[in-house]
């Protein structure tokens, strides 16, 4: 991915509720328009770290209940109140809840604080996107459950557990070509 709007998961239940933090540093090259004199944290970037938190949740609570690798995708915002202003430099707590999960589709809703003070509260939907494979899923899964265990350092045990195995079981087994 190339920007990153979560800078660290602080918790998880890997399931329906996750946390996070995100700080956006002062030298983005977007304050040099939004505002030069008194910079602030656009609308759509405060929607980006709901998504974005959101999208990590239904990848881990995917590939907990299927083992199936998908690509979370925004499709579209709800509600979305900005209640006061976030500047860069700083610290976002980020509270996501994933309210309604099918097959397809997940709405999931969340709130920005600073120092403790709601800030904003957002609701998104995401599609739920397989990611497709080319040939033995194997070749792409080694990379992809390593990156799992970095991007989710607080997973359970039994979910970590299950990641290694399965690495451990593609890494054995040939590529098929």
């Amino acid at each position: 991915m190339r920007w990153q709007f979560i800078d660290q998961i602080t918790e998880t239940d890997e399931h329906s509720h996750i946390k996070g933090k995100k700080r956006f540093p002062l030298n983005e090259e977007w304050h040099q328009d939004h505002f030069p004199e008194s910079p602030i944290i656009p609308g759509v970037l405060q929607i980006e770290v709901v998504a974005n938190l959101a999208g990590k949740l239904i990848l881990l609570r995917t590939l907990k209940e299927s083992m199936e690798w998908v690509a979370p995708i925004l499709l579209k915002t709800g509600e979305c109140r900005f209640k006061e202003i976030i500047r860069p430099g700083e610290l976002i707590d980020v509270d996501v809840t994933i309210e309604k999960y099918n097959r397809r589709i997940v709405y999931s809703s969340g709130a920005l604080y600073v120092d403790g003070q709601e800030r904003a509260t957002i609701s998104v939907a995401s599609a739920r996107v397989p990611v497709p494979t080319i040939g033995d899923p194997a070749i792409l899964v080694p990379w992809k459950v390593e990156e799992i265990l970095e991007i989710f350092p607080g997973i359970s045990q039994d979910m970590q557990e299950r990641f290694e195995q399965t690495l451990d079981r593609i890494k054995s087994e040939p590529a098929l070509t």
